[in-house]
Parts: structure tokens; sequence; C-alpha cells
């Protein structure tokens, strides 16, 4: 399975670049696995570090040398992209390793309050993501302005159908790029999960989403998909989700609970009874 870096440009645990970050991680088709990269503990770029300084560094640069695309996501500081985004960038670019972003393909998205959606900072990321090396996948005009009203209380994207399409396109072309061919797609909302490949439903989990509580409550495969391991990938996927959202699980469907009796390493992710 192809790894796919999560970069938000932002320090502030409830981001909007964050958040973003999030749903994109939320749309990526099977045989990619959405990985948070953090950049919180990052020192400025230096030749000079100190021995922790140096351990989040080295931490950093295994995390970005076993990855095969990213995810950028950036908010606007002054018409720029943050420093944090830029010293992640510069940190990877120059290592006894050499430049660990050469070549690896990477969607780059842009968020703001306003409407503008900061194009002026997404546009300072492709050059510096160009310059370094990385293959920015199109379409790259992603720009998310007054982002805190397409965000549904759950945190998850309810943007229009075009824009939708629009994200789904990008995230295509990341697999592609990546060499993942005809994988399953993935359509969330607050009350499903949609599994489709190609044109064709596959298979949907029903839910519910409050607070910090995702609850199964059907898993559902059409007859003429059944064996093919789908609803197996619905539960991978909705574990995956709820780890990037912190999320925890309440299985409340026969089958949602046989695949946590038979996977005990993701039990960790059940909600705690009181």
């Amino acid at each position: 399975m192809k790894k796919i870096g999560l970069i938000a440009g932002s320090l502030r645990q409830k981001s909007l670049a964050r958040q973003l970050a999030r749903n994109l991680g939320s749309l990526l088709p099977s045989e990619l696995l959405p990985v948070w990269v953090s950049i919180d503990d990052l020192s400025l770029y230096s030749d000079h570090l100190t021995d922790q300084a140096q351990r989040a560094c080295e931490d950093f640069l295994t995390q970005i040398a076993g990855l095969d695309g990213f995810c950028l996501v950036t908010p606007e500081i002054n018409h720029e992209m943050p420093g944090c985004l830029k010293n992640a960038l510069d940190i990877a670019s120059a290592t006894k390793q050499g430049n660990l972003w050469l070549g690896k393909p990477t969607i780059i998205a842009s968020v703001s309050t306003g409407l503008m959606g900061g194009i002026s900072a997404s546009a300072s990321v492709k050059q510096v993501a160009l310059t370094v090396g990385l293959r920015v996948i199109q379409p790259s005009e992603l720009y998310f302005g007054d982002l805190p009203n397409l965000l549904a209380p759950s945190g998850l994207l309810q943007a229009d159908q075009e824009t939708l399409s629009l994200l789904e396109l990008a995230v295509t072309h990341l697999a592609t790029a990546v060499g993942v061919q005809h994988p399953l797609n993935f359509h969330l909302t607050d009350q499903q999960l949609t599994l489709v490949r190609g044109e064709k439903e596959v298979g949907t989990a029903d839910l519910t989403i409050k607070g910090n509580l995702l609850t199964i409550k059907k898993i559902l495969i059409p007859e003429t998909s059944r064996g093919q391991g789908i609803a197996a990938q619905a539960m991978v996927r909705l574990l995956v989700i709820a780890q990037l959202f912190s999320w925890a699980i309440i299985p409340e469907c026969t089958y949602a609970q046989w695949f946590f009796d038979h996977h005990v390493a993701a039990q960790r992710l059940l909600a705690q009874n009181d």
C-alpha cells in the first residue's frame, strides 16, 4: 500500500489547514494510506541543533523518506505560506541522504477565512515545491475561502458537488501518479460511507457522527459485489478516518462487532464504556 503524507502548514491544533488536510486524507482511495506528518516540533533550519532538536528533525526526515506522495495544505499569512511550512520544506530538501522531496507527487491546497482562499500562499508553496522537485498534481487550483462555513459540526467538508468533484479529480490523479490503478473510492458524509469502483457503487456503511463518536450502524454490500473483501475495506477505511479526526468508534452492527473481535489491535479505537 502506498503512503501519502498529510502536512498542514499550521501549528494550531484546530486550524483550518489541519481540518482540510484531514478531509483530503478521508478522500484518498484504497491502496493509499493517509499518514499524518507533524511539523510542530521542528527547529528552524540550521547546521547547529541541540540533540533534542536533531532527534525531532531525524524523526521527521525518516517519515518523509518513507512516503510516496503528499497533500500539502497551507493557510495564508501576509500573502505567503507560514514560516513553519517553508521550514519543513527546507529541512527535507537538504539532508545527508539528498533531497527527500524529489520526484514525489503532491497535491497543494490552500485555505483562508476570506473569499480568496489563500491563493497567494498557494502560489508561494507551488514555487518552492517545484524548486525542491515535488511533482505538483493537477488540478492545482484548490483554494478554499470561507472554509468555516464549508465544514459540518463533525469537521467533514460539506462543499458543493463541483468542489468535491475537483478534489476527487486531484486525488485520482495523485493515485495514478504513485502507480495505483482502478482503486476503490470512498465518499464520506455524516450519515454514510459509500464505496465506488469506477462508476459502480459496491457498498455502503451507514453511520452517525456526534461529537467525537463514530457509530457504525450497518454495512451493506450488494450481492454482486460480495466475496471481494469490500466490507473489510470499508471497516479499514473507517478506522483510518477515525484516527485522522480523533473519533472513538461504537460498532453497532454485527459485522463491525465481528471485525473488532477478530482484530485486537483495532480495539484501541473503541469508545470506552462509562
